[in-house]
C-alpha cells in the first residue's frame, strides 16, 4: 500500500512538472497581456521601446531608442510613479546599453556612433564621436579607474573612452565579422572580457598587454552556441546568455571551460541576464526577446543547478529585453515591442506551476 502511494504521488509530481514544462515552452495560447497578479504594467508615455535597464538604488534607468533618449522610471508604488526623460541630442542615435559609474550613466549610441555620458543629478547630456565611422557600438561598461569600454559590431573594435584625458583607443579584434555585442569588466580592471556572436565565441582582452584571448562557445560533445549577453558575478565567476536558449557558466580551471544549462527552447533568445547573489548561491535571472519568457536559474557557489523555471510574460508579441532584481525581490524587465516596464512581485507566479519534489526518506 506504501509503495503504490508513493507511485501514485511521484506520479503526480511527474504530470504537474509536464505540465510546467508546457507552461514554459508553448507560447501560442498565452495571452499578450500579463497572465499573473504578480506582475504589474508601467506604459511608456511616448512609445520609447525601452531596450536595456540599469538600477540606481531603486531608480531605474533605461535605454529608450523609440524616443531617442534614455528614460528614468521612479516608482513609489502602483499609483506614485513617474517616467522622466532625456533627450539625446544627435537625432534617431538610437540608444542601446547603459551603464552607471557614481553620478554618471554612460550609454552607446547604436546609429549615431557616439558614446553618450549622461550626469545624474542635472541630467545633462554629452556626446563622444567614436573615430571608426558606422562603427556600431553596443555593449558598454566602466572599469574601476573611470575608463570607458564598448564593443563595436560594425568596426568588430574593442574601444576605450578616456573621460580624463577626453581620448578614445580602439584594439581591433582578429577575427573578423565577429558582431561584437557585450561585455564587461573583471572587479580588478584588469582585463575586459566580451561576447562574438558571429564567429561563436567569448574572449577576453588584457589592458596592460593589448593581448586578445578567445575560446569557442562549444564543448567537445555539443555544437557551438550563439553567445548574447556576459556578466562577470562578484566571484569572478561568468556568465553568458545565448541565441539557443542556453546560459554558460565559464570555468577556464576545467578541460571543458563551460558548464550548459538549457533554460529554455532551442529556439528562445536569450536577451537579458541579471545575476543576484542569495547567501551562497546564485541567481541567474534571465529573458527570452524571442519567446517572451522570463525565468529565474538558482545555483549553488560551484554551480551546479539547484532549480530553473521560466513563465509567460508577454506572449505571443513580446519582446522582452532588459531585466534587473532589487534588493525588495522585485523583478523588472523591459518589453521593447509593447513599450513597457513590468514589475514582477513575489512569488511571482502560483505553486501549481512548480515541479513537486517528494521526499521518499
Amino acid at each position: 500500500m506504501f509503495k503504490k502511494r508513493i507511485f501514485f504521488l511521484s506520479l503526480i509530481g511527474i504530470l504537474l512538472s509536464t505540465i510546467a514544462w508546457i507552461q514554459f515552452n508553448i507560447a501560442a495560447a498565452t495571452p499578450a497581456t500579463p497572465p499573473s497578479a504578480f506582475i504589474e504594467e508601467y506604459p511608456l508615455p511616448n512609445a520609447g521601446t525601452p531596450r536595456q535597464l540599469a538600477r540606481n538604488g531603486n531608480d531605474l534607468w533605461f535605454t529608450a531608442p523609440g524616443a531617442n533618449a534614455i528614460g528614468r522610471f521612479v516608482y513609489t508604488s502602483t499609483v506614485n510613479y513617474a517616467f522622466t526623460f532625456y533627450t539625446i541630442p544627435t537625432p534617431n542615435s538610437e540608444p542601446y546599453d547603459l551603464v552607471i559609474d557614481g553620478n554618471l550613466l554612460w550609454f552607446t549610441e547604436l546609429t549615431g556612433n557616439n558614446i553618450g555620458k549622461l550626469t545624474l543629478d542635472t541630467g545633462n547630456i554629452e556626446e563622444f564621436a567614436i573615430p571608426t565611422a558606422n562603427s556600431a557600438p553596443t555593449g558598454v561598461t566602466v572599469t574601476p579607474n573611470g575608463n570607458v569600454w564598448f564593443v563595436q559590431r560594425d568596426g568588430n573594435n574593442i574601444g576605450k573612452y578616456d573621460p580624463q584625458a577626453n581620448s578614445f583607443t580602439e584594439y581591433t579584434y582578429p577575427r573578423s565579422d565577429a558582431l561584437l555585442e557585450d561585455l564587461d569588466s573583471t572587479s580588478s580592471g584588469d582585463a575586459v572580457w566580451f561576447t562574438a556572436p558571429g564567429v561563436q565565441r567569448i574572449g577576453s582582452f588584457t589592458i596592460a598587454t593589448s593581448a586578445f584571448f578567445d575560446v569557442p562557445t562549444a564543448n567537445f560533445n555539443t555544437p557551438p552556441y550563439t553567445p548574447i549577453q556576459l556578466i562577470i558575478g562578484n566571484q569572478s565567476d561568468l556568465w553568458i546568455s545565448t541565441k539557443d536558449g542556453v546560459i554558460g557558466r565559464f570555468e577556464p580551471a576545467t578541460v571543458q571551460f563551460f558548464r550548459w544549462y538549457q533554460v529554455a527552447s532551442a529556439s528562445t533568445s536569450l536577451d537579458g541576464l541579471f545575476l543576484k547573489p542569495q547567501g551562497s548561491n546564485r541567481q541567474v535571472w534571465f529573458t527570452g526577446s524571442t519567446s517572451g519568457i522570463a525565468g529565474q536559474m538558482l545555483t549553488e557557489s560551484g554551480g551546479s543547478a539547484i532549480n530553473k523555471w521560466g513563465f509567460p510574460i508577454a506572449f505571443p508579441d513580446g519582446e522582452l529585453y532588459g531585466i534587473v532584481a532589487l534588493d525588495d525581490d522585485t523583478i523588472w524587465l523591459a518589453d521593447y515591442a509593447n513599450s513597457r516596464l513590468l514589475r514582477w512581485s513575489p512569488p511571482y507566479f502560483l505553486s501549481v506551476y512548480l515541479p513537486i519534489i517528494l521526499n521518499q526518506g
